[in-house]
């Protein structure tokens, strides 16, 4: 007879086991102990792996609700802070991922993702030139990060300005081989679609 295991208590049990919890995850604070198998930074890796592996399937509840509890752990992990925005993106909670990616901005000021992401879902609502301002921040931050110039790209199409949204769909054509769009960032263009949009803007 076969036994099956309710998602909710195998998820907690790979909490349990990752972060080495002592105290019950769904109430009250989260106390955890290191243990042989490394940093606490370290056992967060098989966690956000799963995230990602949730938000490319389409799982965004489930890549939300693990995301929460790796806040719980282990408040510091920014990168999981940031893959929390790219989830709030793409369920459509817009309030809520520019409320978090502000949060974040404060305190990372110098991190290229968040400000890309800020700038994203700022010009999805509506906001194109603040939008376009996080964006070249980001771009400050980050000269070869080849994503940001696609969001670029899209933000100035939004605005009329189709001179830039060329100019930076070209830097992008020749960055898109030698960079990789990191997981937690938010990008409007795919790579693939750029030879569709120089028909449009020109070469």
């Amino acid at each position: 007879m076969k036994r099956f295991i309710a998602p909710g208590i195998l998820l907690s049990a790979l909490l349990l086991t990752v972060a080495g919890t002592v105290a019950v995850i769904s109430r009250g604070p989260v106390r955890v102990r290191q243990n042989k198998y490394g940093s606490l930074p370290e056992r967060m890796q098989p966690l956000r792996r799963q995230v990602i592996l949730f938000i490319k399937n389409g799982k965004l509840s489930s890549a939300e609700k693990l995301l929460l509890r790796i806040r719980r752990i282990y408040q510091a992990d920014h990168t999981s802070e940031k893959l929390l925005s790219k989830v709030f993106f793409l369920k459509g909670d817009l309030d809520k991922a520019e409320k978090l990616l502000r949060e974040l901005a404060v305190r990372h000021p110098s991190d290229a993702v968040i400000r890309n992401n800020l700038g994203v879902v700022l010009v999805e609502k509506g906001h194109y030139e603040s939008g376009k301002k996080e964006l070249l921040k980001a771009l400050e931050l980050s000269a070869d990060a080849f994503y940001i110039k696609l969001n670029l790209c899209h933000t100035c199409a939004l605005l009329g300005r189709f001179d830039l949204a060329s100019k930076y769909w070209k830097e992008a054509e020749k960055g898109k081989h030698i960079s990789e769009i990191p997981e937690e960032a938010i990008t409007r263009l795919e790579p693939e679609s750029l030879s569709q949009k120089e028909k449009q803007w020109g070469k």
